[in-house]
């Protein structure tokens, strides 16, 4: 947008737009950042897991999945929240924790990152594994 290319920032707040069926894939936010995401229309299906979780989903490499589904969760045993997000209903995504997000039908979203004094090390930590 025109503020963007006017000052160079990036604040972390986006849009989604997206067709019934489609889906982000299974990861956490960028350097475990807290996020909040607003539907402004549509349905979402979130899978949430609490930091650590995403352990158990694992392969012998260390590889954790590209998509998950509640089968291979109940499967694995891992504890998780299945979140239906309808329009108009914001949820807030703690940091480090994992989720993949399904558009149930066309759904439009407005999404922010962000860090604070209460998880700066977390940040700071996430931003040293990814240097090292």
């Amino acid at each position: 947008n025109e503020y963007l290319l006017d000052h160079g920032e990036d604040d972390y707040m986006f849009v989604y737009l997206g067709r019934e069926g489609t889906w982000t894939s299974f990861h956490a936010d960028v350097f475990s950042s807290y996020s909040w995401s607003t539907n402004i229309f549509g349905v979402k299906k979130w899978l949430l897991l609490a930091p650590k979780e995403e352990q158990k989903l694992k392969d012998s490499l260390g590889n954790l999945p590209f998509r998950i589904s509640e089968e291979l969760l109940d499967e694995k045993e891992v504890k998780y929240y299945n979140i239906l997000q309808k329009a108009g209903e914001a949820i807030f995504v703690p940091s480090g924790w994992y989720h993949q997000v399904q558009n149930v039908e066309d759904a439009i979203s407005v999404n922010h990152n962000w860090f604070n004094g209460c998880n700066v090390k977390t940040i700071w930590l996430s931003l040293n594994d990814a240097l090292v």
